[in-house]
């Protein structure tokens, strides 16, 4: 049994219940920008946080799919990234 964290820091993490201690780490964006999709004309806010990370460094949700063994990942600034669960 297995599970998969993520958060401000850009970092995922896959802890073992069994051994109670992470035996995989990856990241929510290596580039730190995604720049993906166009600003915005008017933003109304965002999430809170105090983190230093950029927005795409940010993960708000993470979902693993087992038939696929792929993991969706999505972040403050409100792009979804989808990888295979061996990337992490």
């Amino acid at each position: 049994m297995m599970y998969i964290t993520c958060g401000d820091d850009n970092t995922l993490l896959l802890h073992d219940i069994a051994l109670k201690r992470v035996v995989g780490r990856g990241t929510v964006d290596v580039k730190g920008k995604s720049n993906k999709l166009p600003k915005p004309a008017f933003v109304r806010g965002g999430a809170s946080t105090m983190s230093k990370h950029h927005a795409s460094q940010q993960a708000r949700g993470i979902v693993y799919d087992t038939e696929l063994n792929h993991l969706a990942i999505g972040t403050n600034e409100g792009l979804v990234s989808i990888r295979s669960i061996t990337d992490l």
